[in-house]
């Protein structure tokens, strides 16, 4: 919870300190792409472990890879942007109470936060019911990467052809399709009691409930291509100089308190 909170700000204050206001979605767009392959990577690589040295192996799977990663980031990452810098603690505090007291920003974060509470159920309860409602040979991590999939091949191409529509319009694009990904998943009962246990798509067959699911899950994966990358250049847009990593670390912080 505390490494998520300096990495999510930092990463994302800096993606804006580094671009102008005509760069800022397409550099938000290759942050969130790169996010992605690293989960579609992680997912991966977990499958077998957990397979093979169980479930706690993962821990210590992500353990390593996040020290390498900080061993990366400490050889070879510089900034020459350094706005911001050296404020005081009560100066960090006033800039958290300016946004969380901005009603206009903070109604977008409430909004927002119902696409995070949805889409975070792919990693809460879907490999549960999965496990439940497949069977125990199932494998919820590659269901769940397809949305990484999904956003790594066409989170930057979806932010070009959305690049003329104003942030509001992609997110509201993005919230539509959620419902629409909602019901694609809840279908899968259904059709596994009218169509029974199999489905085959030449060499492909899987239970209804998979099927469904992967629809759902894709679905979901254009829903975040659509939300994400706009939704921290509108906040990034909106913070004062030198207090973007503040701006979007409220902004992170705000609407993941749900969760």
């Amino acid at each position: 919870m505390f490494g998520g909170s300096f990495i999510k700000s930092i990463i994302t204050g800096t993606v804006a300190k580094n671009t102008s206001e005509e760069t800022r979605a397409r550099a938000f767009s290759i942050f969130y792409g790169i996010v992605n392959v690293g989960s579609f990577l992680g997912k991966t690589f977990a499958f077998p472990l957990r397979l093979h040295w169980g479930l706690e192996s993962i821990n210590y799977y992500a353990a390593t890879m996040t020290f390498i990663a900080l061993i990366v980031v400490i050889l070879f990452y510089r900034t020459a942007h350094r706005e911001g810098e050296g404020k005081s603690l009560q100066e960090v505090i006033d800039g958290f109470i300016r946004v969380v007291t901005n009603i206009r920003l903070l109604l977008l974060i409430i909004i927002v936060s119902g696409f995070w509470i949805i889409q975070q159920q792919m990693y809460a309860t879907m490999p549960k019911y999965v496990l439940r409602t497949v069977g125990e040979h199932a494998s919820p991590e590659w269901i769940a990467n397809v949305n990484p999939f999904i956003v790594m091949t066409f989170v930057l191409f979806i932010t070009r052809i959305m690049r003329r529509s104003r942030a509001i319009t992609s997110m509201s694009v993005g919230m539509f399709l959620m419902p629409v990904s909602a019901i694609c998943m809840a279908a899968g009962a259904l059709l596994q009691k009218s169509l029974g246990n199999s489905l085959s798509f030449g060499f492909f067959r899987r239970t209804p409930i998979t099927i469904m699911m992967i629809a759902g899950i894709t679905i979901q994966g254009f829903a975040e291509c659509f939300i994400s990358p706009r939704y921290l250049e509108f906040f990034s847009l909106h913070a004062p100089k030198g207090e973007e990593g503040l701006y979007l670390g409220s902004v992170i912080s705000i609407h993941f308190f749900p969760l």
